[in-house]
């Protein structure tokens, strides 16, 4: 929720290059927190793996990673120009969708094994990574103040609003449960319409 709403508060003023500082030391501090907490109480894997092996699965898996970025950032700028709509409307509803496949893939794999602890290290791992890590990185790097005005309202609120949503699910009942999350998914369908174009 906090990554959100740092994300949300810099968008709304524009992205500059200190703005992207202080989300990359937000980024420091959540790291640093969610790591010292994941020392108490950890549960020992007793398979062995072969390191090499594993360096060239991650190496190859970024790769492709990066190469998908790119195919599907060059695809949903080819359509936001053929279909005349505009280019913040695709980022926060084909590539939104396209960028949290592997996520939702995953949440689905450790749903079945019952590894809950994994699907909620997901979901809050990529707000936190998305809103503090990507916000900045695109502040730094960005061609001066980024902003867009359009993407300030509505999309903002609907992230806070869907933030806290999950986060009240979590904490209330310790899981999602399959009504709640058709609920989630009819809101995601409902606000689509209601986002700017």
């Amino acid at each position: 929720v906090i990554a959100v709403l740092a994300f949300g508060w810099a968008v709304q003023g524009g992205v500059s290059a200190v703005e992207g500082v202080l989300l990359m030391v937000g980024l420091g501090v959540a790291l640093f927190i969610s790591i010292a907490g994941a020392r108490h109480g950890v549960e020992l894997d007793e398979r062995t793996y072969s390191v090499p092996r594993e360096v060239v699965r991650t190496v190859v898996g970024l790769l492709l990673t990066v190469l998908g970025a790119q195919l599907l950032i060059e695809g949903a700028l080819d359509l936001a120009d053929r279909a005349g709509i505009a280019e913040g409307f695709v980022g926060l509803t084909l590539v939104a969708v396209g960028t949290s496949l592997p996520e939702m893939v995953t949440s689905v794999i450790a749903s079945r094994r019952g590894e809950t602890g994994l699907i909620i290290g997901n979901l809050l791992g990529s707000n936190i990574f998305n809103s503090f890590a990507v916000g900045g990185l695109v502040g730094l790097l960005g061609p001066g103040t980024l902003t867009d005005q359009a993407m300030a309202g509505t999309p903002v609120v609907l992230m806070v609003g869907v933030a806290v949503g999950v986060f009240a699910l979590l904490t209330a009942g310790g899981r999602v449960q399959k009504w709640e999350g058709l609920v989630l998914l009819a809101v995601f369908v409902a606000a689509i319409p209601l986002l700017p174009r």
